[in-house]
């Protein structure tokens, strides 16, 4: 019989990396910045920036995301409260 194998997934992060990557990219084109000019500032590779304006955002963790936004100059706030439920909810709200 043969041996079964167990691949192990990856839970999808509770912070969705994709709101944080739209948020890069509308900083930068607010900016008119180039990609170039966004990995410098936050010292990573243009590839990086690429990856992260267009939505690739696999293999960045949302910790990743938040110090671009803040080497982009964003505060970043994160705010717990007691749930008004059983169970609690995460969301990310942009000023």
């Amino acid at each position: 019989m043969p041996k079964q194998v167990r691949t192990r997934h990856r839970p999808e992060s509770v912070i969705p990396r994709e709101t944080l990557a739209k948020e890069v990219a509308r900083i930068l084109e607010e900016r008119e910045m180039t990609q170039t000019e966004a990995a410098y500032a936050f010292r990573g590779s243009p590839s990086e920036v690429s990856l992260i304006v267009n939505g690739r955002t696999r293999g960045f963790s949302p910790e990743k995301l938040i110090r671009v936004l803040t080497c982009l100059g964003r505060d970043v706030d994160i705010v717990l409260r007691k749930s008004k439920g059983s169970a609690g909810k995460v969301r990310v709200v942009t000023r």
